[in-house]
């Protein structure tokens, strides 16, 4: 998150929108669908089963009281049966895709230029951990799709060596 120290920024980003900065510039925003599981599945806490565990993590990257728990349910596309999973999501909107909105929303209410917004989300079968936890629709997903460098090494270390070719045209192409 950015640091408002007074000198380079000094105020937020949020702010700044909202008071008309870059009104001109066309402004492409975007998140994948799990963002947060990046910095979940690749660490120890993968492996917490307890949501005590995540509770004081959620509380203190702000986010509501009760949070956890309205998260927690089982969808058909996106699982969240599993503490880690539901705790990423939670963090993934509070972190990432309710910003990336509000922002979207600021340049919106200025009269801005074309601001485009998309969500990612293909999942990544890759597994970065040794509890055999994909990576899903984690964060960064998205860019080797939008600027089509699949074939590229290091992007196959979270897409795998076949992702969707297609799929990287079409993000590419819009």
């Amino acid at each position: 998150m950015p640091v408002i120290d007074g000198e380079l920024l000094t105020r937020s980003p949020i702010e700044a929108i909202a008071q008309g900065a870059g009104l001109g510039i066309p402004v492409l925003l975007g998140t994948t669908t799990e963002e947060f599981r990046l910095f979940v599945t690749t660490t120890f806490m993968v492996g917490w089963d307890a949501p005590a565990l995540f509770k004081p993590r959620l509380k203190a990257y702000g986010c509501p009281d009760g949070a956890y728990d309205a998260y927690n349910f089982d969808g058909p596309v996106y699982p969240r049966k599993a503490v880690p999973g539901i705790a990423s999501a939670v963090l993934t909107d509070r972190m990432f895709r309710i910003p990336t909105h509000r922002i979207a929303e600021a340049r919106e209410n200025t009269g801005a230029t074309g601001t485009y917004v998309y969500e990612f989300g293909w999942r990544s079968p890759i597994v970065a951990n040794n509890v055999n936890v994909e990576l899903g629709a984690c964060h960064s997903l998205g860019l080797p799709f939008a600027w089509n460098t699949l074939q590229l090494a290091d992007n196959q270390k979270s897409t795998d060596p076949n992702p969707p070719q297609a799929l990287a045209d079409a993000l590419h192409g819009r």
